[in-house]
């Protein structure tokens, strides 16, 4: 059992200076990457979302139509009741509910990209640091330093 845990442990140390190898080595690829996703999903987000509020008004308008005409909410209401507004109804029906998911799914995405590349930026930061610490520790130990004397 003893001999497990040691070997678990070992196994761990390599993990984690392969990580700090990793960072250390590729700092200025992980802090290009970050700044890309916090673009991409700013960029996404300004593009789409002015799309997808014209098409959230039209289909709010749709809704609010048919409550009026109807004296009834759009979510309570049944559309096989309305003989007359069976068209109305469902069209309303289903572009509040498909304008709705597609913004859930637009802030889902732009969120999820926005925290990965926000998460990228102290990893490489950490990175460089490890780069300049061990830089500044190799160049301490040179033998140059005592020759010139």
């Amino acid at each position: 059992m003893k001999h497990l845990i040691i070997k678990l442990f070992r196994e761990l140390e390599n993990m984690c200076e392969g990580i700090i190898n990793s960072l250390e080595s590729n700092c200025y690829q992980i802090f290009r990457g970050g700044i890309f996703l916090i673009g991409i999903s700013l960029a996404g987000l300004s593009q789409t979302m002015p799309v997808l509020l014209d098409h959230e008004q039209k289909a709010m308008e749709l809704k609010y139509d048919f409550e009026e005409i109807s004296n009834t909410r759009l979510n309570d209401a049944k559309c096989e009741n309305f003989k007359a507004l069976h068209k109305e109804c469902n069209l309303a029906k289903y572009k509040v509910e498909v304008v709705s998911s597609t913004i859930d799914l637009l802030n889902t995405l732009v969120r999820i990209l926005f925290f990965i590349g926000l998460s990228m930026l102290p990893f490489s930061i950490l990175g460089y640091v490890i780069k300049a610490t061990s830089k500044k520790s190799q160049t301490e130990n040179t033998p140059e330093t005592s020759a010139n004397v």
